[in-house]
């Protein structure tokens, strides 16, 4: 397992540690206990697999014949180079950490999502299991509770157990306005 975590970390996190909540995750999904990630419909990516929101592959000529849409793939690709990609959620939405060069190396990084609008969010919570629950549940308290129960039968603390308590974590640079910033310049920018 240590190797397959190592290599994971190379792929998706740039060689970056892997934090202890999503090892503990993905070595129960590997295993076959994906407990509460089954609810949340959140599957890690295997090596070497891509998804049609990173890649583009879902564009075909006339998509790609639109300049907003070639701006707004561009401002995408752009941002999704600060992204370390882990899996795929409820929704078709992607999952990641925050890595923007801009933001501070003594605290972990934010996770955030990428939806199939083409949205980019940071998640509320402190970690991988925190921002997932409060992504997906809401307001409602007694399922945020059962699926912490399940995180934490899985080895995973849960010591938040409602959405309105889950730590909202400063960026330097949201993934969402830079995003913005972005496609505006590169709409901007003469055809060649």
């Amino acid at each position: 397992m240590d190797d397959r975590i190592a290599e994971f970390s190379r792929e998706r996190l740039g060689g970056r540690p892997v934090p202890d909540d999503l090892a503990t995750l993905l070595k129960a999904q590997w295993g076959g206990n994906d407990g509460p990630l089954e609810d949340l419909e959140v599957e890690f990516f295997a090596p070497g697999e891509s998804h049609p929101l990173i890649d583009h592959s879902y564009l075909d000529a006339t998509d790609l014949a639109n300049p907003d849409t070639v701006a707004n793939v561009a401002a995408i690709n752009q941002v999704n180079s600060h992204i370390g990609f882990v899996a795929e959620g409820l929704n078709g939405a992607v999952l990641g950490y925050w890595f923007h060069p801009d933001e501070p190396a003594d605290r972990p990084a934010p996770v955030v999502s990428l939806d199939t609008e083409g949205q980019f969010e940071i998640l509320d919570g402190t970690m991988f299991a925190e921002a997932i629950v409060g992504k997906w549940v809401y307001d409602d308290d007694e399922w945020f509770g059962r699926l912490a129960d399940g995180f934490v039968a899985l080895g995973v603390p849960m010591p938040v157990r409602r959405t309105a308590d889950l730590v909202r974590p400063r960026v330097a640079v949201d993934p969402a306005t830079l995003h913005n910033q972005l496609f505006e310049a590169e709409r901007a920018r003469p055809a060649e």
